[in-house]
């Protein structure tokens, strides 16, 4: 689903409201990133004299859709049009509604296939797998483990028992999506655990011991199979008998580790475009880093991966201001925190810097909490300086009374 989308409603909200829009500096830098970064893959394509029209429109729409989200999230945020609260509801149900499809997907093939053909499916068809509401396997089970994470911190921080029955959702849909969704939710799973262990309430403390005892039996179950036909080194390095994990897989999936390795990691061999890349997308490997240097090489590579630093810092610099008084917002940034952390892990799988959906999700995180942080903090300066003020005035009097 194109996330961008979403920039014409809300920015009518925005000129509805008849206020001043700004951006903070630390956008305006990302935006500049991701400025350089489409001309730059304009420039290689123009170097070659073939311009493939797929590397050039991704990074334009990146452009569009990090100048349009960014400014509307930005000023939504920074003016209250949606609190904090409401907009974090708001990412739950969105992330849920996915999840929910990639279940309905499996108990009903025509509608898995009216799906594929609405979203742009173009792979294998198999039983037991999902996309849901996307053009990918992979896609949805990242967005899935996402949601898991944003349900997990939402009850962690005391908002209802409900979002343990969102959270099983998440997992359960999961299942059906890829191995690698499946090892990326085992470490959401894992940390999960840990932070309602050692959140310091007893209910959670039990809540972890029996989840954990539940996550052993279905990785036992589930995911060991899986691991063992896709890494016959692991099998063989134990002497593990595979044919019953390997039938148990058919339905599921058909790429073991070694066809990986041979296919996918092929990098370009000419070292000028290693370096400066050669303009076209490959279709040999799904690799992120791998597409990309051959795209936009070393020198394109570099900057796209800086934007996501850059928005990780930025992150990390609003965690005092959120500690400090805006604890609502505090899933809100856990999520984002591990989505743009998870971004640099998930693309050594398929691309998905500067990737519809996954871009534009990341940028409105990050616009929505730099203007929720800015309103806070503009808030607590005025509430401060008033504060201050009063305390002046107070003072004069007791002074014109004693004088008296």
């Amino acid at each position: 689903v194109d996330l961008s989308l979403l920039a014409g409603p809300l920015g009518l909200l925005c000129l509805v409201g008849k206020q001043r829009v700004s951006l903070s500096a630390e956008i305006l830098i990302v935006v500049g990133f991701v400025c350089a970064v489409a001309i730059y893959a304009v420039l290689v394509s123009l170097a070659y004299g073939a311009i493939d029209l797929q590397v050039v429109l991704r990074h334009f729409r990146a452009l569009v859709s990090t100048c349009a989200l960014s400014v509307i999230f930005y000023n939504v945020g920074r003016l209250g049009i949606l609190s904090v609260d409401r907009f974090t509801r708001s990412v739950h149900a969105v992330l849920l509604i996915g999840a929910v499809f990639v279940l309905v997907g499996i108990l009903s093939p025509s509608i898995k296939q009216l799906m594929a053909d609405l979203y742009g499916f173009d792979k294998r068809m198999v039983p037991l797998r999902s996309a849901g509401l996307t053009a990918g396997y992979d896609t949805a089970g990242y967005l899935c483990a996402a949601g898991a994470f944003l349900a997990a911190s939402l009850i962690l921080m005391g908002r209802g028992s409900r979002y343990f029955l969102t959270f099983t959702v998440f997992l359960a849909a999961t299942v059906f999506t890829s191995r690698t969704s499946m090892v990326l939710m085992a470490g959401v799973f894992g940390i999960v655990l840990l932070m309602f262990y050692f959140s310091g309430k007893r209910g959670l403390r039990i809540l972890s011991l029996m989840l954990g005892a539940v996550g052993i039996g279905g990785f036992v179950i589930i995911v060991a199979p899986l691991i063992l036909a896709t890494f016959p080194e692991i099998a063989s390095l134990f002497n593990i008998e595979v044919s019953d994990a390997v039938s148990f897989t058919e339905n599921y999936a058909s790429t073991d580790l070694s066809s990986w390795r041979e296919t996918m990691w092929v990098i370009p061999s000419n070292d000028w475009q290693l370096i400066f890349g050669s303009g076209y997308d490959p279709s040999h490997s799904d690799l992120g880093y791998v597409k990309l240097l051959y795209m936009i090489g070393l020198v394109g590579l570099l900057p796209t991966m800086g934007i996501y630093v850059l928005i990780f810092f930025a992150l990390i610099l609003m965690r005092r201001q959120i500690n400090s008084g805006l604890l609502e917002a505090k899933a809100l940034w856990w999520l984002a925190l591990g989505f743009v952390a998870g971004m640099f892990i998930i693309n050594f799988k398929n691309l998905y810097f500067l990737t519809r959906g996954f871009h534009e999700l990341s940028i409105i995180l990050f616009a929505f909490l730099s203007g929720a942080v800015s309103r806070f903090s503009l808030q607590k300066s005025n509430h401060n300086t008033h504060g201050h003020e009063a305390a002046l005035f107070d003072r004069g009097d007791a002074v014109h009374l004693e004088s008296y």
